[in-house]
């Protein structure tokens, strides 16, 4: 079973104001990591031009100073460039339907990524047909019948810590880390769908 999995760290967390600053995307085969696409997005904003919380979510990615927004940009790529790579990617990965999997992804990171397409005027179905999963939604369940008196939030970090608890803390907020902890929770998923059947 081939499966793309999309994650991207931001400057927050507001889906029209927010801007991208890393993607990672990783395409699979049967939960095995086959290609990748991990990069750092520029972020041409000056560091005194910054909102509170956009201050707030580049901390989450240790951009700390200008300086460091410098050097993140200085190892970054235009956004544009990075898109038409997971485009032409996507399309020779696989032939038929795709699906682009993520945590929290059918409010968050596929909304960052079809709101790029649309501002490139790229049609995405040029390139590939695809249908978002959402993994946090598919763990819902799970989460009401099992686990709402154990865990203190839903998010992936909570989450994986609790199910499986290979990732430290400190490596979360690394978008091809947070992609990884998604496909672990996914297996498991998918592992407990066997298990009752």
């Amino acid at each position: 079973m081939k499966n793309i999995y999309l994650d991207f760290e931001t400057t927050g967390l507001n889906i029209l104001k927010c801007e991208p600053i890393e993607i990672s995307v990783l395409f699979t085969k049967d939960y095995k990591v086959i290609d990748k696409i991990t990069k750092y997005i520029k972020f041409e904003k000056k560091w005194e031009d910054l909102s509170d919380e956009e201050l707030s979510a580049l901390k989450f990615n240790n951009i700390l100073s200008s300086e460091d927004l410098d050097n993140h940009n200085s190892k970054a790529y235009y956004f544009k460039e990075v898109l038409k790579e997971l485009l032409e990617k996507t399309k020779k990965f696989s032939s038929k339907k795709i699906s682009i999997s993520g945590w929290n992804n059918s409010v968050f990171d596929i909304t960052i990524l079809l709101r790029a397409v649309m501002r490139e005027n790229i049609y995405i179905y040029d390139y590939f047909d695809y249908h978002a999963r959402d993994v946090m939604c598919m763990f819902m369940p799970y989460y009401e019948l099992e686990f709402e008196n154990k865990l203190k939030s839903l998010s992936l970090r909570e989450v994986h810590k609790f199910l499986i608890g290979t990732i430290k803390d400190e490596e979360f907020h690394n978008a091809e880390i947070d992609c990884l902890a998604t496909i672990d929770i996914d297996k498991w998923i998918h592992k407990r769908i066997k298990e009752n059947n």
